[in-house]
């Protein structure tokens, strides 16, 4: 029973380095980019890249473009854009099990949709980001003006107070 415990703990947290002598050719194929960093890279990175690679390399041809065109796109975004898909990504993965569903399961719904009616609520969702935008702009605005209010207030009773 020890040895079945200790074999676990060292196949699920032990992260052995996968070394470049041990990709397959098509594997080595897929990161000569990365061959004269591979040993400076962690074992989570090396472990990270071959699955990575292997799944390029079992991909059909669809597949591949599929997934081209959307890194352009990636490489296209400003970094701003970038950083706000990342915090979207991260809070996603925070998110319970259901709630993913719950997305998953919406984002499924709107592809099947027309294509009229999918840029219909696009053309909404951005109304409706612009008008939630202005209500903070106002609000914001508003603290402002308050806070002014609120220092003038102060202002003008600490003159009285000094006055009288």
């Amino acid at each position: 029973m020890r040895y079945v415990i200790c074999l676990l703990f060292f196949c699920c947290f032990n992260t052995v380095a996968v070394e470049w002598s041990t990709l397959s050719p098509e594997q080595k194929k897929v990161l000569k980019q990365v061959e004269g960093n591979w040993n400076s890279f962690s074992n989570e990175r090396r472990n990270k890249l071959a699955l990575g690679a292997q799944r390029w390399i079992d991909m059909d041809d669809k597949n591949r473009q599929q997934v081209l065109g959307k890194f352009e796109r990636w490489q296209q975004l400003s970094p701003t854009q970038k950083q706000n898909l990342r915090s979207q990504y991260q809070k996603f993965k925070n998110l319970s099990s259901s709630e993913k569903q719950q997305i998953r399961g919406a984002y499924d719904n709107f592809k099947k949709m027309p294509a009229e009616q999918r840029n219909k609520l696009r053309e909404k969702f951005k109304q409706n980001q612009k008008k939630m935008k202005q209500k903070q702009s106002k609000n914001q605005k508003n603290t402002v003006q308050s806070a002014n209010l609120t220092r003038a207030s102060c202002s003008l009773l600490l003159l009285f107070d000094l006055a009288h």
